[in-house]
């Protein structure tokens, strides 16, 4: 059994048979099936490749580039907001600027991996909340 799921690229390492994915290409999951044991690829149709003649394949950079910093403006004047950086320390550091004060608060990167989540699972809480009534 594999661990394949959709999404992920795959590379035929050992042949298959007279058709599917060519020994050595790439292509990309868009189904598993038989509990793992098979994908189907992209461009292939209904194609069955057995999950033993393939391979995870090796990725220059899988997500997309960080950006260099962001802004986050924190009322509709814009006289308050939030600056996200890294700093000289490799930690991230978060600026709050307010009209007559800053504040700066300094996460390692595990922690703002983890305050991400967080965020993230709230905003998503509060919507929840909202379609509901």
């Amino acid at each position: 059994m594999s661990n394949f799921k959709v999404g992920d690229v795959v590379e035929r390492v050992t042949p298959g048979g007279i058709s599917g994915l060519p020994l050595g290409q790439q292509g990309i999951v868009v189904d598993v099936v038989w509990g793992g044991m098979a994908v189907r690829i992209k461009g292939f149709g209904h194609w069955l490749h057995q999950t033993s003649t393939l391979k995870h394949a090796e990725q220059d950079d899988p997500l997309p580039p960080a950006p260099e910093s962001v802004r986050y403006y924190t009322v509709p004047s814009k006289t308050q907001y939030l600056d996200i950086l890294p700093n000289e320390f490799g930690e991230v550091e978060i600026r709050s600027i307010l009209p007559d004060f800053a504040s700066y608060n300094y996460l390692t990167p595990d922690a703002a991996l983890q305050l991400a989540h967080d965020l993230r699972r709230m905003a998503m809480d509060i919507k929840r909340k909202e379609r509901q009534g």
